[in-house]
């Protein structure tokens, strides 16, 4: 089944006389689709904002292949405070 390019264009200029022509007439529903619309492009664009500032954006640094992780380990002792870090002490040690 093929179709014209006519045709093809007719359809899409029908249908969209007709989602005008609704949205003309409930003016309710036209204004809920609208600020869906632009709550929806606000949140992903502020979601993208927040991903490429604390995920993707480079680190302000002019070297950050040569950053290191220190940490120390209390074999069968009580860390100072839960997780991998290192001490004060230690670091200035």
């Amino acid at each position: 089944m093929t179709h014209d390019v006519a045709d093809v264009e007719a359809l899409t200029e029908k249908v969209i006389g007709c989602a005008i022509e609704v949205h003309r007439n409930n003016r309710g529903f036209a204004g809920a689709v609208l600020i869906t619309i632009t709550v929806s492009v606000g949140g992903t664009a502020a979601v993208f904002s927040v991903v490429y500032g604390v995920l993707l954006r480079p680190l302000p640094y002019s070297e950050p292949e040569r950053l290191v992780r220190m940490w120390e380990e209390h074999p069968g002792g009580q860390a100072p405070i839960r997780g991998p870090a290192l001490s004060g002490p230690t670091y200035r040690a």
